[in-house]
């Protein structure tokens, strides 16, 4: 080594040790490094600096598209006022007795209503029994080969093959049929019920309730002899197939619609295919329904019957009207979001940008501003609607939001509708592509990726230049040594 890089060598140590605090009793190599380190650190931590500034500003800037994106999207659920004004018919509906019969509304349920409802009976599937079979363990005659029982409910036919070659009793032939009515019907169920330990019988139900789903065996279409066999022979059943009856009696009631099973005869549970259907009184309006959900009996509601009453009971009262708490959460979505998006757009880290102050406030502006020039409300104060003392938009009238819902829906949904599209409008611009967040976004990224290769780059420089500096000092402790010796040496001679 030269003697000026030695001296270099030398005086950058010595500088170092007294910046440093440190002395050169006792101070190693690798604190020397260090201290030139830190000498040389400054341009590196300004790089860091900013990448920390523009990293904050990345959070910024994604939180805010996140924010202005849900405003938007809530808006999006009021701009279409032909649409939207669903979210105003908010309605409620209730029963006195829940366990009798429950109630719920819809968007056309006319709010004020009460009614007396009084439930007689409930809608129940039609049921055909078979005749008892008093001996499971015998066999009857006609239950071999294969033999059709067909059934007809509600106009739809059901056709059914029975295969009874490996039958050997009575029990075995009751259960076949019943697996291939399960198996082959649509529209019709059967169940081998055993009323003791050597007997029992069939029983096919419709699968839907009501007396529109009402049970018709096809005698035409079965197999006589397996009709006869289950008993249903001669069986009246309120069908143009039926048998004529036998003439009645001077004075004698008609025979019944259907003849109906015994403990031991064929028959249907229910002697008229009426009592099938559920009735309810309505104001003492009877009213009967195939299903145990009734719609529209009451405009706009949906009755959902649990149980008949006694004869004894009181009606249940039944009534409707607007359901507040189902309206304010609606308006809420939209409002919290709103103020969403004008805090993140308040947010001091875009202070500067004067896009982001110009939404600000056109946004703000757009919540007190004449949304509409016709209609009973034309701005947001109009329905109670205003910013509180903290800046925070807010239903702070929900009376009067209330009655105006009540009074104009339309004017309400109008009014949201116009309002939505300014969110829209304001907002939209600098979501999409080209707008200030994502350009703002996409500049921040290419600063941030030229911040990383000049960082990188200069600790490559500071590495190279920190190795060259203990390079260059151990050579010169080296030579120090060398000469010190040789100074001892000479003096030694002399």
């Amino acid at each position: 080594m030269s003697d000026s890089s030695n001296s270099l060598a030398l005086q950058v140590g010595n500088n170092l040790l007294r910046n440093s605090g440190a002395s050169s009793t006792g101070t190693t190599l690798d604190q020397l490094v260090a201290a030139f380190r830190r000498t040389r650190q400054a341009p590196i931590d300004r790089i860091d600096q900013r990448t920390q500034a523009l990293n904050q500003s990345t959070i910024f800037f994604n939180s805010l598209r996140t924010s202005l994106r849900g405003a938007v999207d809530a808006a999006s659920n009021f701009v279409d006022p032909a649409t939207s004004v669903s979210r105003f018919q908010t309605r409620t509906a209730t029963s006195s007795d829940t366990t009798v019969a429950t109630v719920s509304a819809s968007s056309s349920t006319i709010p004020g209503q009460s009614v007396a409802l009084r439930v007689d009976r409930l809608a129940t599937n039609d049921t055909l029994a078979s005749k008892r079979f008093t001996n499971l363990t015998e066999k009857n005659s006609a239950f071999v080969d294969k033999k059709p029982l067909n059934f007809t409910v509600n106009g739809v036919d059901s056709k059914v093959t029975v295969d009874f070659t490996n039958v050997t009793t009575n029990e075995g032939a009751l259960s076949a049929i019943a697996s291939a009515v399960n198996t082959q019907s649509t529209i019709v169920t059967a169940t081998f019920v055993r009323d003791s330990s050597t007997s029992g019988r069939l029983l096919f139900a419709s699968k839907e309730l009501g007396a529109d789903n009402r049970l018709v065996l096809d005698t035409r279409t079965s197999s006589s002899s397996l009709v006869n066999a289950l008993g249903f022979s001669g069986l009246r059943q309120n069908s143009p197939n039926d048998p004529p009856p036998p003439p009645a009696a001077p004075g004698a009631p008609p025979p019944p619609e259907r003849d109906v099973f015994t403990s031991s005869r064929a028959g249907f549970g229910q002697a008229t295919s009426a009592n099938l259907s559920a009735q309810v009184q309505i104001n003492g309006i009877t009213v009967n329904s195939s299903s145990n959900t009734i719609e529209n009996a009451v405009e706009g509601t949906t009755i959902s019957l649990r149980r008949p009453q006694a004869a004894t009971d009181a009606p249940l009262a039944v009534t409707t009207a607007t359901d507040p708490t189902a309206l304010a959460n609606n308006v809420r979505s939209l409002i919290d979001n709103y103020n969403s998006a004008l805090r993140a757009l308040s947010d001091t880290r875009g202070s500067r940008e004067t896009s982001i102050t110009a939404m600000r406030f056109n946004l703000r502006q757009a919540a007190t501003s004449q949304l509409l020039s016709t209609g009973t409300a034309q701005v947001l104060a109009d329905v109670g609607i205003r910013f509180d003392d903290a800046g925070i938009l807010k239903v702070v009238d929900t009376d009067r939001f209330q009655q105006a819902v009540n009074t104009n829906t339309q004017d309400v949904a109008n009014l949201f509708s116009q309002f939505s599209s300014r969110i829209q409008n304001i907002l939209n611009p600098s979501l999409a592509d080209g707008g200030t967040i994502r350009s703002r976004s996409q500049q921040i990224q290419t600063e941030l990726t030229t911040l990383r290769t000049r960082r990188a780059s200069a600790q490559t420089t500071l590495e190279n230049q920190a190795n060259s500096f203990r390079q260059q000092y151990e050579n010169l402790i080296t030579a120090q040594s060398r000469a010190q010796s040789q100074f001892n040496s000479f003096t030694r001679t002399f």
